[in-house]
């Protein structure tokens, strides 16, 4: 499946949702890693799927876009982007300056994209559930764009005092292991409530090779299935690039 028909279907299945100039609703979270956390090739496959996300973002009228790096302190990060696709009306924009606005806005994300590359890594700390936490927080603050699409670029390999994944014992890949885990995120309140939100994660089998092999990364993709199940996320698409979420479920489907 080439881009175009990538973005094609992921523009198809937005629209379905009822994402247009009058329902101005769909609420896009992005938190990518950076460069130097996407080893191994899977940088050029999470900066694939970033344009592809932020064209479709900002080709449809009624959208909102914020990317976030995923850091070793991602609960107090700051978006890179928060940007907004310009409503084509009667009364406001004609179509030329909606496309001049948009147009802005893809170079606005190219730029993030940009700083997600350039970015040096601070820590050996990879803060995917805390990063999560702050997008379900901007996501509760939204009251404009009620619906959800959270995609998440990263090779899902979480090392950080919630789960250090860089444990050779933490054996992801057995279902018993995953689910005592699973148990004590929800004791503690790390799993948040994603009940009405469609998450995609993309990269998950590119890893680092000094952990990648068959079984970790096999584990990595089932603990992220099991954690955003639990979550009550209404859709969950995890894969290694943007193939895995295309189409993309919506809400209402």
């Amino acid at each position: 499946m080439n881009r175009t028909r990538i973005l094609s279907a992921l523009l198809g299945a937005l629209s379905a949702s009822g994402c247009g100039a009058a329902s101005g609703s769909m609420h896009v979270e992005t938190i990518a890693s950076v460069r130097g956390d996407a080893r191994d090739g899977a940088w050029a496959l999470e900066a694939r799927a970033f344009r592809t996300v932020a064209s479709a973002a900002m080709a449809k009228n009624g959208f909102r876009l914020i990317v976030t790096p995923i850091s070793d302190g991602s609960i107090g990060e700051v978006p890179l982007l928060d940007a907004t696709a310009p409503t084509e009306s009667f009364l406001g924009l004609n179509q030329y300056d909606a496309d001049r606005q948009r147009r802005k806005l893809q170079r606005q994300a190219e730029g993030a994209l940009a700083q997600l590359e350039a970015r040096t890594r601070v820590g050996n700390r990879t803060e995917i559930i805390n990063a999560i936490v702050g997008a379900l927080d901007r996501f509760e603050s939204d009251h404009v764009y009620p619906r959800r699409l959270l995609i998440i670029l990263s090779n899902g390999f979480e090392q950080s005092s919630i789960v250090n994944m860089g444990d050779y014992d933490l054996k992801l890949n057995l279902p018993a292991i995953r689910q005592r885990l699973i148990d004590h995120l929800k004791a503690t309140g790390q799993i948040v409530d994603l009940h009405g939100t469609d998450v995609c994660m993309i990269g998950t089998t590119n890893g680092d090779g000094h952990w990648a092999d068959y079984n970790r990364m096999r584990g990595v993709r089932q603990f992220w299935n099991d954690y955003f199940a639990a979550s009550g996320a209404a859709y969950i698409g995890i894969g290694p690039t943007i193939e895995s979420c295309a189409p993309i479920a919506t809400q209402g489907q």
